[in-house]
């Protein structure tokens, strides 16, 4: 009988780098922030709180210590210790133990966020603002002047206003 083709596309789509990571247990010591996850690296077991990191989006991980860097496809031949064949065969056979819903292949399906959408309106300067006249050392005049001429964006993501 012949072997069952793969592509390692699919099977990277269908078990994404965090998946990979729960499945072996090994995000355990690992922290979140946004898109990326950080902490010591589980593979050859360091300390170092920021020397290992993925990112969820693209399906990459790194460890600055020791081991390297690369894809699902990598991860699991160093983690497994096998061929790019194998490692193929272990995907499949994790994609098949815990079955979930195809993920999209955009930047945002590993962490469930939404796209980034930026807050366009102008906003209005209130000259008697005590943060305008005392931490920026901006005069009424000077606020009253720029109010009507510059549009603001507001990132919601970091709550910050550029």
């Amino acid at each position: 009988m012949a072997p069952k083709a793969f592509s390692f596309r699919h099977l990277k789509r269908e078990v994404g780098i965090g998946r990979l990571l729960s499945y072996y247990g090994l995000d355990r010591r690992l922290i979140r922030r946004g898109e990326q996850l950080y902490g010591p690296c589980p593979l050859h077991g360091g300390d170092n709180r920021t020397a290992f990191r993925v990112h969820l989006g693209r399906g990459l991980w790194r460890c600055f210590t020791a081991c390297g860097g690369g894809d699902t496809v990598e991860l699991i031949r160093r983690i497994e210790h096998c061929s790019y064949a194998e490692a193929a065969r272990h995907l499949q056979g994790i994609a098949a133990a815990s079955p979930q819903s195809p993920q999209k292949p955009d930047a945002f399906s590993s962490s469930g966020m939404a796209p980034f959408t930026p807050f366009t309106r102008s906003i209005a300067l209130d000259p008697r603002c005590h943060f305008l006249q005392d931490i920026k050392a901006i005069r009424p005049v000077t606020a009253l002047s720029i109010c009507h001429e510059i549009t603001f964006t507001f990132h919601a993501d970091c709550g910050c206003i550029a």
